[in-house]
């Protein structure tokens, strides 16, 4: 009689578990462009701007370029959204990398990874914000964040003004670093502890929490 309470408890359980998670997560959603172009390559790195309605991506494997498409219309569960347009320079410039855009909640504040001039060495975390509709030279977040090894996938949290990011630290592992802006500056970054970051791994991913509100940096 007990095995049976018990099997019945876990049943419910387990249908009140999925209820829960179908109400909190709904369908995924393939991404229709409007009038695909001529051989467009995949992109990857995705960051949505709700208010812009705006998608920020990279081609990663292609050209290296940070382009938007914006959702236009949501037909039948069909999303559909505009051509892809590479952003104009001074974010996208020629015959270096501009990938892994992290676009803030209001949409005037892009994070993103490149090894232009100035960089410190490998990708750096970049910084620009839109004044009058234009985005401005970006800003290199300087020596608190970046290093020679590759820093990578920016993810800033506006209530706490964090920012996590990836660091490239040795062939076969990749740890998440932290750091705050604070009093006008970016702080030292330190490593997350192991239970976070595990020895010899790739440990990609950061947080983001988008109930808090934003300020912009610069």
């Amino acid at each position: 009689m007990r095995i049976i309470k018990y099997l019945i408890t876990s049943i419910a359980v387990i249908l009140m578990c999925q209820s829960i998670s179908a109400q909190e997560w709904g369908p995924m959603n393939f991404v229709y462009w409007e009038n695909p172009p001529n051989a467009f390559p995949g992109f990857f790195n995705p960051s949505y701007c709700v208010i812009q309605s705006l998608l920020y991506f990279d081609t990663f494997q292609d050209d290296n370029k940070i382009y938007t498409s914006r959702l236009d219309s949501i037909v039948f569960d069909q999303w559909w959204w505009s051509d892809p347009v590479a952003l104009p320079a001074p974010i996208n410039i020629e015959d270096y990398s501009n990938v892994m855009p992290f676009i803030t909640i209001n949409g005037d504040s892009l994070f993103f990874c490149s090894n232009r001039p100035g960089s410190r060495g490998g990708m750096d975390i970049w910084m620009s914000v839109i004044i009058d509709n234009e985005w401005t030279e970006p800003v290199n977040l300087g020596n608190s964040v970046n290093t020679g090894l590759n820093e990578s996938r920016p993810c800033y949290v506006p209530g706490s003004r964090i920012l996590f990011f990836d660091r490239l630290v040795s062939r076969n592992e990749v740890n998440i670093y932290k750091s705050e802006f604070f009093q006008g500056s970016w702080q030292p970054a330190y490593e997350l502890p192991e239970i976070v970051n595990l020895s010899d791994c790739m440990n990609y991913g950061a947080f983001y929490d988008e109930q808090e509100k934003e300020e912009k940096l610069l």
